[in-house]
């Protein structure tokens, strides 16, 4: 056949047709696919498999059109040479290819109609960012460097309450001076387009207060104000320049808002000086410049006594106590039952405050009360929308119920709104190696590193990581990296707790010892996963390394001390799953098999995976270790492989895991064992 016959055949079998029209409805389901897709939610790689097929279905569409026809009497092979059929509906391609063409149109056009808006409303977003620099202390007495400190810190609490503004943390924003010298390579590490400096100056209850807004890319003064006021009208002023901010960055400022900008927490101007005073020395424990939140806590009480209607001092009261509880500092239920008071206090006093709602939230969970916790939340992020602490809490929330997507969402959103927080940047570290994305895990222990290269927390957790992959020589090279200045017992607990994992894992049981015995001696504290430092747990650490190492008699020692100091809290800790999971241990090492099994089933059913996943585990962990290490395979395999079936067991059950721990000595052989740890058959 010659090309002019081939394209004449072509034409009489209606391959251009079907090649036309397939081209205009394969461009109409792209369009469908790549707008409508997304806004249903529908995932990227159902689109991408949409436009694979359409792909791979036009040569096709070509060679069935080359080979069939469609008649009135149906589809038939086309007969080489036969004379087309006039058929009566023979042009309703046309109308096919011209409505598809239509829609297909004006889906391309919303899309970039859409797509300009949204770059349009990204970059009034962005216009909208600001960091508040620590404010300079003009005054001269140095000690008043609190009241500049708390100035700054207000007018950024009333500006993240506003829900069009994106307000950095003063977490990331303290580690700046009140006059950086390179704006824009400031403001480009903290993700702003703007900058708020300013500067106090206190004598007495004189108060002189500066300011200027700065367009950070151009170093434009956008807006700059002088104050002179006394301390008993300085709410006066930190509402002035959070309502001028707001209004110049051209925020939309709702009523409610407008509310919290006015807000005035007492009207007491010394309760209001020692509140200032009381919240210095809390950022400065959670800088590790002070040691105790005990002056803190006596500065609150004095503020409230000043004024008993200072809501915001009882809130914050309250925070402090809770902070001293899940700190370490003060454990016990007195503590937490006096936080919860001073907490419902606040609300009392105050239904809106959102940090009120906050500390209650944090209450509700310890009592896993997850429903009401969540409702909490939710109020806190309509009247606090830019506070990244209560962010990076209703994330915590989704993933104690297994949303692990939505909350990693959720703690990164939180660094964006305070990017250098490396105790943020650690957590989110640890939580990726928990879900075994140990290349994510590893970028954000570097971050952390980068911003505070003295957090031995940080690489405390890294080296954890890297034994969770069976990486010990690595994990004890890392640990040579411990910071060199005079540490506390914490950190000393936490550098002797993992350098005696490596060498027991290693099955280097006399140096494992070693390590565990230099582990300094703090207080029966029952261990926790927050804080699973204290005598109680070093014993039991002791006592099992002995048992492994074949010294009975040792071992027994130690598990004896270790119940010496656990029982005396029974009573105190009828409910607490923390003290279940460390009797069960206790009464493994001695061999006592009822009485482990009981107690670790106790702590199982007090925090179920199902409410609470990351503790739940650890509970069921320690229920799976009683039954493996008295030989029952039949009961310890189902639960172990529960586990692994979860997404989130890094630091708890890893193959490398089972291959090093000893735990898992007495079911090694088990098939199924073996399959999990990845040994040979």
């Amino acid at each position: 056949m010659n090309a002019p016959g081939f394209f004449a055949e072509l034409k009489r079998r209606h391959v251009y047709k079907v090649a036309v029209a397939y081209a205009v409805v394969s461009w109409l389901l792209i369009q469908i696919a790549t707008q409508v897709f997304p806004f249903l939610e529908i995932p990227n790689w159902i689109t991408r498999l949409v436009i694979v097929l359409l792909a791979l279905g036009f040569p096709i569409a070509l060679i069935i059109a080359w080979a069939f026809e469609l008649t009135p009497a149906g589809i038939k092979r086309t007969e080489p040479g036969e004379e087309e059929v006039n058929q009566p509906g023979n042009r309703a391609w046309v109308y096919v290819i011209l409505v598809a063409g239509a829609l297909s149109a004006g889906l391309f056009f919303l899309g970039r109609y859409t797509a300009s808006n949204k770059q349009s409303a990204s970059t009034n977003s962005e216009n909208k960012s600001i960091a508040v620099m620590p404010f300079e202390n003009l005054s001269r007495d140095p000690d008043n460097a609190y009241f500049a400190d708390g100035i700054q810190d207000e007018i950024l609490t009333r500006l993240s309450k506003v829900a069009d503004l994106k307000v950095i943390s003063r977490t990331s924003t303290q580690k700046y001076k009140s006059e950086p010298g390179n704006l824009r390579e400031i403001a480009q590490q903290l993700g702003v387009a703007n900058i708020l400096e300013g500067s106090v100056q206190k004598a007495d209850n004189a108060v002189h207060v500066t300011v200027q807004l700065i367009r950070a890319a151009t170093d434009e003064h956008l807006w700059a104000e002088s104050y002179d006021r006394d301390l008993q009208n300085i709410f006066g002023v930190e509402r002035e320049i959070a309502e001028t901010v707001a209004g110049q960055l051209k925020a939309k400022l709702l009523p409610e808002e407008a509310k919290e900008l006015a807000r005035v927490p007492t009207t007491n101007p010394e309760a209001y000086d020692l509140y200032l005073r009381a919240k210095y020395i809390v950022q400065q424990v959670w800088n590790a410049e002070a040691d105790s939140l005990k002056p803190a806590l006596e500065l609150y009480q004095k503020a409230i006594a000043l004024d008993p209607n200072f809501a915001l001092a009882y809130a914050e009261l309250g925070q402090a106590e809770l902070r001293m509880y899940y700190g370490g500092e003060d454990r016990s239920p007195e503590r937490l039952a006096g936080a919860e008071a001073d907490i419902d206090k606040s609300i009392s006093l105050d239904p809106n405050l959102a940090v009120g709602h906050l500390g209650r939230q944090a209450i509700l969970q310890e009592k896993q009360d997850d429903a009401k916790a969540m409702t909490e939340l939710q109020l806190v992020q309509r009247r606090w929308p830019n506070d990244p602490q209560g962010v990076l809490s209703m994330a915590a929330m989704k993933g104690r119920r297994g949303d692990w997507q939505a909350e990693l969402a959720g703690r990164l959103r939180a660094l964006e709104l305070d990017p250098q927080n490396s105790t943020w940047w650690r957590w989110l570290a640890g939580r990726y190696g928990e879900l075994r994305r140990y290349d994510d895990a590893e970028q954000s222990y570097r971050k952390v590193l980068a911003l505070a290269p003295g957090d031995w927390i940080a690489r405390g957790n890294r080296a954890l990581t890297l034994i969770d992959q069976g990486r010990l020589d690595e994990a004890r090279e890392a640990m040579k990296g411990w910071p060199t200045a005079k540490l506390g017992n914490n950190a000393l607990s936490l550098e002797f707790g993992i350098l005696g994992d490596i060498e027991l894992y290693s099955r280097n049981y006399d140096a494992a010892l070693e390590a565990a015995r230099k582990i300094p001696a703090v207080g029966n504290h029952i261990p926790t996963r927050v804080f699973p430092f204290g005598d109680i747990n070093k014993n039991i650490d002791i006592g099992f390394i002995l048992l492994f190492k074949g010294d009975v008699v040792g071992a027994r020692a130690a598990f004896m001390s270790a119940r010496a100091g656990l029982e005396p809290q029974r009573t105190a800790h009828a409910g607490d799953a923390d003290f279940y999971d460390a009797a069960a241990r206790i009464a493994t090492g001695l061999g006592e098999r009822d009485a482990a099994i009981e107690a670790a089933s106790k702590a199982v059913a007090l925090v179920p995976i199902e409410k609470d996943v990351h503790a739940g585990q650890n509970y069921l962990l320690t229920l799976t270790g009683v039954y493996a290490h008295f030989g029952d395979a039949d009961k310890a395999m189902p639960l172990l492989e529960k586990l692994f079936a979860m997404p989130t067991t890094g630091h708890i059950a890893t193959p490398a895991l089972l291959r090093l721990e000893p735990i898992w000595d007495p079911i090694r052989n088990d098939p199924r064992f073996r399959k999990l740890s990845g040994e040979a058959p």
